[in-house]
């Protein structure tokens, strides 16, 4: 046998081992998604709102999730909770306090406020309508859903790859306020991690945008996650919101959580 010979069946060879090993690389990545524990470890996001923009970054274990938002190195929101029994607290570290996001309950979550008292059931049925249409995202393959209701109209990219969310987790920015409870309910029945949320239709500085720009697995302390056990209670609940950052309250929101997040 020439040697020419030789050296294309040892590089077949090597071909056939690489794409056994990706295969079973893919195979494994998959058991994990469906056992619920593909994903330990921290989301990096980017958000324009209004023309301002922001810092988000997420850590998920299991149930347990960590949201900071920051502008520049300010800490404006600090917010942990569980996506199972859809608990969510506004954390102030450098205070040792903390203030339940949704205390009546999960379904408090479902009633967007208007005026006068208006209290309207979010029916998702009529509001999210289901696409096939699929894209990568920060490596990880995100489908669209397109959400109605309160608000702007929103296009949601979520990934099933990563776990479970809450969408108490999102950041209070004008335009996910105004959507708040759609986002809450959506993320209630609907399981899968945003990868990109963006007002449909709408682009230039002023348009709403929440994308991720980097996936990090890495471990996660369990206390990291959690309120810790001497931080004192506040009252409040659903009526008790904290002020959306912007221009007119960022003086304001920076003394009153100067905490100096940990980060990872």
């Amino acid at each position: 046998m020439s040697s020419v010979s030789t050296s294309s069946l040892r590089l077949k060879h090597l071909l056939q081992i690489a794409i056994l090993s990706v295969v079973s690389l893919n195979w494994a990545t998959a058991q994990e998604t469906e056992s619920g524990t593909a994903f330990e470890g921290r989301i990096d996001y980017e958000i324009s709102s209004e023309g301002s923009k922001w810092t988000y970054s997420l850590w998920l274990k299991q149930d347990l999730w960590r949201a900071e938002l920051r502008q520049g190195p300010t800490l404006y929101e600090l917010r942990m909770g569980n996506s199972r029994d859809l608990t969510g607290f506004l954390v102030n570290e450098g205070g040792k306090a903390y203030r339940p996001l949704n205390r009546r309950g999960p379904e408090e979550g479902d009633r967007p406020r208007g005026g006068d008292g208006d209290r309207r059931s979010v029916d998702l049925t009529k509001i999210v309508t289901k696409s096939d249409k699929e894209v990568l995202i920060a490596g990880f393959t995100a489908r669209l859903d397109v959400l109605k209701g309160a608000g702007s109209k929103m296009d949601v990219w979520t990934s099933s790859e990563l776990g479970t969310y809450s969408g108490l987790a999102i950041p209070l920015l004008k335009k996910t306020q105004e959507k708040a409870p759609v986002f809450i309910a959506y993320f209630r029945e609907f399981q899968g991690v945003p990868l990109l949320i963006e007002e449909s239709g709408k682009s230039g500085k002023k348009a709403f945008q929440f994308k991720a720009i980097a996936v990090t697995r890495m471990s996660v302390e369990d206390s990291f996650l959690h309120v810790p056990e001497d931080f004192k209670l506040q009252g409040g609940g659903t009526r008790a919101r904290p002020s959306v950052p912007g221009p007119g309250n960022g003086l304001r929101e920076g003394k009153e959580r100067r905490s100096g997040g940990r980060s990872r």
